[in-house]
């Protein structure tokens, strides 16, 4: 490990106060959505599925996703998707001569 996972070193990690750059503000954005989204269990299902594959893979499963909820890192894993996405447009965008959106960050914006 690279050291800046908390729980093993024991030492504190650094974490931006606020979104870096256009991107982080898609990645904020899309976190704060999900989130908004799993508190009052809107991906019930999709928890539930992760659940039974769990189990049918011999693993035990995340009391998060027992409960209904996804958990921390599928809801980072989402908005970094969604960043990546937006950052694949832009690049795109620029590649192929086009316009960039106006107002917009990417797609998911």
């Amino acid at each position: 490990m690279d050291g800046k996972d908390a729980a093993k070193t024991g030492k504190p990690v650094a974490v931006p106060a606020h979104p870096l750059g256009p991107y982080g503000k898609v990645y904020g954005r899309r976190k704060e959505h999900t989130a908004s989204i799993n508190d009052v269990g809107g991906y019930a299902e999709r928890a539930q599925a992760i659940v039974e594959r769990m189990r049918r893979e011999g693993k035990a499963p995340q009391a998060e996703n027992v409960a209904g909820r996804l958990t921390r890192k599928h809801l980072d894993n989402d908005a970094r998707r969604v960043m990546t996405k937006a950052l694949v447009e832009a690049v795109w965008r620029v590649w192929n001569g086009k316009a960039a959106l106006a107002g917009k960050e990417g797609p998911h914006a």
